[in-house]
């Protein structure tokens, strides 16, 4: 398994919709998504709704000016991990950079010949700010 990390964002509008939906130019692939899971949101399925609450958390701070974290977890085509596998690796991760009690949206997609999951995190605390 592989890890990118792309430079922190400041849309999570933006992120969520390309995350859940298609690439912008594209013609949507019914089976890009292969699950989701919000984190520290009472959103369910709703990923413009957790993206608005993440946008109102992270209007809580004035120093951090790009509050959205976006990891990407991916293995090897030949690998075949599970849903359950990849919610797992997407939860250590989310606990070794100590953000277990920040807002998630997790993304698996199933598009690429390598499974991979992203995690969509904000960098602002909901309760401290």
């Amino acid at each position: 398994m592989l890890a990118q990390i792309p430079r922190p964002g400041r849309n999570f509008y933006g992120l969520a919709a390309y995350l859940t939906r298609h690439k912008p130019g594209e013609v949507g692939n019914p089976h890009r998504v292969a699950w989701t899971k919000t984190r520290n949101l009472p959103t369910g399925d709703d990923h413009a709704l957790a993206a608005k609450l993440m946008t109102a958390t992270a209007a809580l701070s004035k120093r951090i000016e790009r509050p959205v974290y976006h990891v990407i977890a991916s293995w090897h085509p030949d690998e075949t991990p599970t849903e359950a596998g990849m919610r797992e690796v997407a939860e250590a991760v989310i606990h070794r950079l100590g953000l277990e009690e920040h807002e998630a949206l997790l993304v698996g997609h199933a598009d690429r010949d390598n499974p991979h999951v992203h995690l969509m995190v904000n960098r602002v605390h909901p309760g401290t700010g």
